[in-house]
């Protein structure tokens, strides 16, 4: 026998150094398989464009106009929200330096008078506000109600939306600068809000029935409040209307679920279908009648979309976020809209590498949900 010593070996005769390498070697693929992801993550497309913040928590677009120029609200860590507005050229800016940060801008006209409303300092009312291409900013009344809120303008200067006041009662108003503030009346109930009004003065919305339903609801100096009905449900809610009186909206069909709808003279209510989820809602229509919302898919994550004649329904992606809503289109197809990041990837892909090796909860990580505005552009029919 060979006089040479013997190596050390385990109880189950394999070495430590064989053993530690086998205890590496799940680790290692872990991180292979993040390095992966992180590849996969990057090489895929993001369809939309992210219009970042002012450096908050939050931005949300909520309007654009056919020049391009978009606006919504912006909320900062300490809680202020501010109004911006996002042109190509110059990015997201305030809409106003010297507000006090409790802004919504919610809709903007061709020429560049925008609407929304401001709350007051204590957080226990708020104002519809009207500010002109000039930067003028005229807060509207409130009808003698506890606060007011707009919703929409059109060309001619014509602001719509609703007064509140307690408890929990509202009442759609049509402003004009001829006669001011007036109050449009609902269904038969008690409440109604006007969500949008097209050139010619037609205005959306919705109102509660004579039996407490809400129902989307159209409105003219001609007919007055009239009732746009459902698809088979008990509810519905008007949100969109273009130049050719097409009204687009949400309503609960006979089987339960929420679906988007179209609304024009001729057809009556028309069912736009989901992404394949049971959840559908068309928030804006242009005078292609291109219309864009938001709809569930089967795994239940929200997506922004986009349905004309010609595509039917198209998912408009989440540029990388876990959700995304569209809330308006200009006549030049550009969507605006915003997306919802939960937990970003890399801290997805550090939460199942934590669960792989068993540590203990005191290094779970989490972040509050994050909004960034959005912008798309509508798809091109083959």
């Amino acid at each position: 026998m060979s006089g040479a010593t013997p190596s050390p070996v385990s109880p189950a005769g394999t070495s430590p150094k064989t053993s530690r390498s086998r205890k590496l070697i799940p680790i290692v693929g872990l991180i292979i398989a993040l390095l992966a992801i992180v590849v996969i993550y990057s090489m895929q497309p993001k369809q939309g464009i992210v219009l970042g913040t002012l450096g908050g928590q939050y931005s949300l677009g909520s309007a654009i106009n056919d020049k391009g120029t978009a606006v919504g609200s912006h909320s900062f860590k300490d809680g202020r929200t501010v109004a911006f507005v996002w042109t190509e050229l110059s990015g997201m800016q305030r809409m106003n330096a010297k507000e006090t940060g409790l802004d919504h801008a919610v809709d903007i006209n061709n020429f560049g008078w925008i609407v929304g409303w401001t709350i007051n300092a204590e957080r226990t009312s708020s104002r519809a506000f009207i500010r002109n291409q000039k930067g003028e900013t005229t807060k509207l009344g409130t009808m003698g109600r506890d606060s007011s809120f707009a919703w929409a303008i059109n060309d001619r200067g014509d602001v719509v939306g609703y007064v509140e006041y307690s408890p929990f009662g509202r009442q759609a108003f049509l402003y004009t600068q001829e006669r001011g503030m007036r109050s449009l009346g609902t269904l038969g109930g008690d409440d109604s809000e006007a969500t949008g009004i097209n050139n010619d003065g037609t205005v959306v919305g919705f109102a509660n029935t004579k039996t407490g339903e809400e129902h989307a609801s159209f409105w003219t100096e001609k007919t007055g409040m009239a009732d746009l009905e459902t698809l088979g449900g008990t509810r519905s809610k008007a949100w969109g209307i273009n130049d050719a009186g097409c009204i687009v909206g949400e309503s609960l069909t006979k089987q339960g679920e929420t679906h988007a709808f179209i609304w024009t003279e001729k057809d009556g209510m028309m069912d736009l279908g989901t992404l394949g989820g049971d959840y559908s809602c068309a928030r804006a229509i242009n005078d292609s009648n291109q219309v864009v919302g938001s709809s569930t898919l089967k795994n239940g994550s929200t997506h922004a979309f986009f349905w004309s004649k010609e595509t039917g329904m198209v998912d408009l992606g989440t540029a990388g976020a876990d959700h995304s809503h569209a809330r308006d289109i200009n006549n030049a197809g550009q969507i605006v809209g915003h997306a919802r990041y939960d937990d970003p990837w890399w801290l997805k892909a550090w939460n199942k590498l934590r669960r792989k090796l068993r540590l203990s909860s005191k290094y779970i990580v989490t972040k509050p949900p994050h909004y960034e505005a959005v912008l798309w552009t509508a798809p091109k029919s083959e």
